[in-house]
């Protein structure tokens, strides 16, 4: 089961947020900062941003940080990283916002094609942007061979898309839907948690 490239997944998603951040206070003329503070900014766990470091080899593991040494870090950890390729199922506010956006998952993976979820849209094909009414789900999983997928839609259908992956042949399930859902035990499952702070950045990255 492969739960760590999930979590690796999600560690580079956030890279673009870090970024933000350490640019900003260079740009205000700070040359450190303190894992607390950063804690703050970012509004995430300091758990989560040393688990985060520690994927990226920025050091100290603890701080404080060199904030032009952690913008170097992630360079040469986004260049150095290798793709994961990944389909997309989205459906309301949000997963509709992300469907057909390149790029909104961080740089580390590469969505092969999207399925809109919401059957009350009558476009529900867009094949300049890969995106396929969801239908095409099980044809698409089988041609293009890709084990990893995201499900980013509404709690009361979450679980039931996320059955239709596994059932695709979906090994690696990447929840965005806010909600917990349950995966056979030979099946990688992530959760993500989606902070304000992080949306923001990818509504920023994206708009």
């Amino acid at each position: 089961m492969n739960q760590e490239k999930l979590i690796r997944l999600s560690a580079i998603r956030r890279i673009a947020c870090y970024r933000n951040q350490f640019n900003d206070l260079l740009g205000r003329g700070g040359t450190t900062i303190l894992l607390k503070d950063l804690s703050d900014r970012m509004n995430l766990p300091k758990d989560k941003i040393l688990a985060d470091f520690r994927i990226y080899a920025i050091q100290p593991v603890e701080g404080p940080y060199k904030i032009a040494d952690a913008i170097e870090c992630l360079a040469r950890f986004v260049a150095a990283e290798p793709r994961t390729d990944v389909l997309f199922v989205g459906a309301g506010m949000l997963g509709e916002l992300l469907l057909g956006c390149n790029g909104f998952a961080g740089s580390g993976i590469n969505i092969q094609a999207s399925f809109n979820a919401n059957v009350e849209k009558k476009q529900l094909e867009d094949r300049e942007k890969n995106i396929f009414p969801l239908d095409k789900l099980y044809n698409l999983v089988s041609r293009l061979q890709t084990r990893t997928g995201i499900v980013c839609v509404p709690h009361r259908l979450a679980q039931e898309i996320t059955n239709m992956m596994v059932d695709a042949g979906i090994t690696e399930v990447w929840n965005w839907s806010g909600i917990p859902v349950r995966v056979p035990s030979d099946i990688a499952l992530y959760n993500e948690e989606l902070s304000e702070n992080v949306m923001e950045n990818t509504y920023y990255k994206i708009k």
